[in-house]
Order: C-alpha cells, then structure tokens, then sequence
C-alpha cells in the first residue's frame, strides 16, 4: 500500500516540465536565452546608431539656442 502513494507522488516522465529537464552544465535553454539577449542588445544598439546623429544635433541646436538668448 505505501509503494502505491510514493508511486503516486512523482509525475510521470511524459508530466515533466520542459523547464525541468536540465542536463549538462550548459543546456539548449541557457544557449537560446543566451541567443536571444544578443539579438535584443543587438536591435537595441542598431535604433541607437541609426537615430545618434539626429539627437545629437537637435542637442546641439537646443544648447546653440540657449547660449544666442544669453547673449542677446
């Protein structure tokens, strides 16, 4: 009877997670996330470089602005 409710208490193999199933030191899972945060960072960097020359010369129109009304 007691081999029956310990029998009951563990999932099937076919019931595992896939999130559970880790094996080796570095799995698919960790290469994938690994993969997709290059990507992201990588998207990130290419918004910033195609829009860096534009914010900077509206800066460096704002501060020209800021230094003629001093003056004037």
């Amino acid at each position: 009877m007691e081999k029956n409710s310990q029998n009951a208490a563990k999932p099937k193999k076919s019931q595992e997670s896939f999130w559970t199933e880790e094996r080796g030191d570095i799995g698919v899972k960790q290469i994938a996330l690994t993969v997709a945060a290059i990507v992201i960072i990588g998207a990130a960097i290419a918004i910033v470089n195609r829009n860096l020359g534009d914010w900077i010369s509206d800066v460096w129109d704002m501060f020209m602005e800021q230094i003629k009304k001093f003056t004037q």
